[in-house]
């Protein structure tokens, strides 16, 4: 069975995701419980957050 590919990322408010995938399934992911540490620390400024999450959309657009 072949997996489902991640056509589109938003950002959503509290630090959530909405992730839509190629075969019509929109899921939302909860990103709060891994904003910790050196790297992912970074996600916790609202506005990193959000043009990281947009970044992640721009790739998955120019990749389809």
């Amino acid at each position: 069975m072949l997996r489902p590919t991640a056509t589109a990322v938003k950002a959503k408010e509290n630090y959530l995701i909405e992730v839509t995938f190629d075969n019509g399934e929109v899921k939302v992911f909860d990103v709060k419980p891994y904003i910790k540490g050196a790297w992912y620390g970074q996600l916790e400024d609202i506005n990193y957050f959000n043009s990281a999450a947009s970044c992640l959309s721009i790739k998955k657009s120019h990749d389809v």
